[in-house]
């Protein structure tokens, strides 16, 4: 196989700044290039580093919102893509419409965008007159029009973008994401990691994990506790995660059986797995769980 040098860019990754299932899915897409190519990472953060074989090149952005933090974003990365870009690199690999100006900047080289969801998916596909909302759409359809490829994670998510942004299907491919499944490969007592949240071994756990955010759904899992607990009055919850609902699940759920431990490691993520008798996902808009 011919070694390439391939530039990555995406606003979060597993070592740095961490928002969602994102920063899984690119990072462990780097690590695996790695193994064959030469990678660079061009992300968000305050000092360069090497790790698993790729190379991690940061900036620090600023703004008044997401929209201005993440084109400040853009041209910050691309300038330190040009440090390293001699020899010039074979692919450039962009993630999510955070880094589109990074895209529009460089639309000619041999460009790749990838779609992880749409904003109208994240958006509760609420329309509104949120103007946020409509500058992001407006990024996403600009990428699917002027990147060379487009990967979708997802049949559902080409379906969503072809429908929303009427994407040129022939340059649309699907690439489903993946998890390292040695991670989840561990010999763990339920009973034991149950006690660390002061449950008995035998309680019913019911966990949910992920962003508490529309989209996400934690909303309607907690709406269904009450109903739960009229047939099985012992089962207790845990909802992992952090987001902007997660106040508001806090004092909606006072006093009933309810853990809401904000975000946990993976180690953590992989224990209550194992601990767990019922995870739920009561996403509203999914384009790929890695959860699941």
């Amino acid at each position: 196989m011919e070694r390439l040098k391939i530039a990555i860019f995406c606003w979060e990754n597993l070592y740095g700044d961490r928002v969602g299932g994102l920063s899984n899915a690119a990072t462990y897409l780097a690590q695996s290039l790695a193994k064959d190519h030469e990678v660079h990472f061009f992300t968000r953060g305050d000092d360069d580093f090497e790790m698993n074989g790729v190379y991690y090149h940061v900036y620090r952005p600023h703004g008044n919102n997401v929209v201005e933090y993440c084109s400040d974003l853009s041209r910050g990365l691309v300038n330190r893509f040009y440090q390293y870009d001699d020899p010039g690199f074979d692919v450039l690999h962009f993630h999510d419409w955070h880094v589109t100006e990074a895209l529009h900047l460089l639309q000619h080289r041999p460009t790749v965008f990838s779609f992880h969801s749409t904003e109208y998916g994240r958006n509760g596909n609420v329309h509104g007159d949120w103007w946020e909302y409509h500058e992001i759409c407006s990024k996403e359809w600009y990428a699917s029009l002027i990147a060379r490829r487009c990967i979708m994670v997802s049949w559902t998510l080409r379906h969503e973008v072809l429908d929303l942004y009427k994407a040129d299907p022939g340059k649309i491919h699907v690439i489903p994401n993946g998890v390292v499944k040695e991670q989840f490969d561990v010999s763990i007592d339920p009973g034991s990691i149950k006690a660390q949240y002061g449950l008995h071994y035998m309680t019913p756990l019911i966990t949910y994990v992920g962003r508490m955010a529309y989209q996400k759904g934690p909303d309607i899992l907690v709406d269904a506790i009450p109903l739960i607990r009229e047939k099985h009055w012992n089962a207790a919850f845990i909802l992992a995660g952090g987001g902007g609902m997660r106040d508001w699940l806090i004092e909606r759920t006072r006093d009933w059986p309810v853990q809401l431990p904000g975000f946990i490691s993976d180690s953590e993520y992989v224990r209550l797995l194992h601990a767990s008798d019922i995870v739920v996902i009561p996403s509203r808009n999914e384009p790929f769980g890695i959860i699941l």
